[in-house]
């Protein structure tokens, strides 16, 4: 399963090619598919989404990575100083392509280990100097107000993958990733042995590593408050240990509960998205109910192979949980069965694709594809999107 924005960029700079049988779609008979434009400020009833006009709405979106990996440097001047590339803008194209091909919501990857590279300064065990990162905000700027002064509504998510970059090096089932870990500053974790102790220090809230991460994410979230068009904020990104620790060690309700005051304290229509427990096919999850906060949005991911009868079964545990719940539930990264990603597998991904994307439309479900990146919802060294795979999305708005 991939995990995380982040970790699809760093996977997608070394992939191979993929080859398709179809030959590219001229960029002037690209599909619009149709969503339907976002007003925020948003609010929830019940399952539903709705906007500042009244409407029901759903986020029908894309992806865009590249902001979350690194430790606080750009690009080239990451990879000097550390051996490992740094954060990057995305392409230009995707300004105008995500409007253009008809989405309405634009998820935007970030990461603590950018926002603020070097510890801040305590005194009293108060923060007196954070240090955030001026010239990654630039950045983040450009990128949220060029999707918003678009018309396009943007989430903001707090990404990681393998936690932190102070962790690389590691293997995995693609085999040795050495710049893998994104996410979480390093200076949280000098002397750690590794990401699973960190994810262990972390849901223990250890040096109150919480209230410092509730401290970053209020800090972003008053940066765009006055933005009706950032419309949630995707509070934590994969809380999976993998199995290292327990549901109930990861106190998942009490983390939501901090993060989720700490950006309501800031930005009182900002909607929560919320993340559980890695889906497991016994139903387990840690969450037990939803975070007791107003406008809270469900969230998960969708790497699945198959449509039926896995695939169907997965997303219908979480239809059954929203449902339980009554709010609204948004598939924050999906792949299209492999097929925008470096390495499609499944021949049949387009039958299996329409077949989601009708389940979703009739469901009222929400979700966003993952990536606008080169090998992932892209062709292989261009901007154009993979043949078929807008007319096949088509089917879910």
């Amino acid at each position: 399963m991939l995990v995380g924005a982040s970790a699809a960029w760093l996977v997608a700079a070394t992939a191979a090619s993929c080859t398709h049988s179809t030959p590219p779609t001229p960029r002037n008979t690209v599909v619009d598919i149709g969503a339907q434009r976002i007003h925020g400020p948003l609010h929830t009833d019940g399952t539903r989404i709705v906007d500042a006009t009244g409407a029901t709405v759903r986020f029908i979106g894309v992806d865009v990575g590249g902001l979350g990996k690194g430790d606080g440097l750009p690009g080239d001047q990451g990879k000097l100083a550390t051996g490992c590339p740094g954060w990057q803008l995305p392409p230009a194209d995707a300004y105008t392509d995500v409007p253009a091909w008809g989405f309405n919501t634009v998820r935007v990857s970030l990461s603590w280990a950018n926002l603020q590279p070097d510890a801040p300064v305590m005194s009293g065990g108060k923060v007196v100097d954070p240090k955030w990162n001026t010239q990654y905000l630039q950045a983040l700027d450009q990128v949220v107000n060029g999707f918003t002064s678009r018309g396009m509504a943007v989430i903001l998510h707090m990404s990681q993958s393998h936690w932190s970059p102070a962790f690389g090096n590691l293997q995995t089932n693609k085999g040795t990733i050495r710049c893998a870990g994104v996410g979480m500053p390093d200076w949280l974790y000098e002397g750690v042995s590794n990401e699973y102790a960190a994810r262990r220090s972390f849901f223990a809230d250890e040096n109150d590593q919480q209230e410092l991460y509730a401290d970053a994410w209020r800090f972003v979230a008053a940066r765009y408050a006055s933005n009706k068009l950032v419309v949630a904020a995707d509070m934590l990104n994969e809380p999976y240990t993998k199995h290292t620790l327990s549901l109930s060690e990861l106190r998942l309700d009490d983390l939501y509960d901090k993060l989720g005051t700490a950006i309501r304290s800031v930005d009182s229509t900002i909607l929560l998205a919320f993340q559980d427990s890695q889906y497991s096919p016994g139903g387990s999850f840690a969450l037990a109910a939803p975070p007791s906060l107003r406008g809270v949005v469900y969230t998960f991911h969708y790497y699945v192979d198959q449509w039926a009868p896995t695939g169907q079964a997965q997303i219908q545990t979480y239809v059954d949980r929203a449902r339980q719940w009554n709010v609204p539930l948004w598939i924050g990264e999906f792949d299209a069965f492999s097929y925008a990603s470096p390495r499609p597998s499944d021949p049949r991904w387009q039958s299996d694709l329409s077949q989601m994307m009708q389940y979703t439309k009739g469901a009222g479900i929400s979700w966003t594809e993952f990536t606008y990146a080169d090998r992932w919802m892209l062709q292989p060294g261009s901007t154009d999107p993979k043949p078929d795979l807008l007319k096949t999305l088509k089917q879910g708005v």
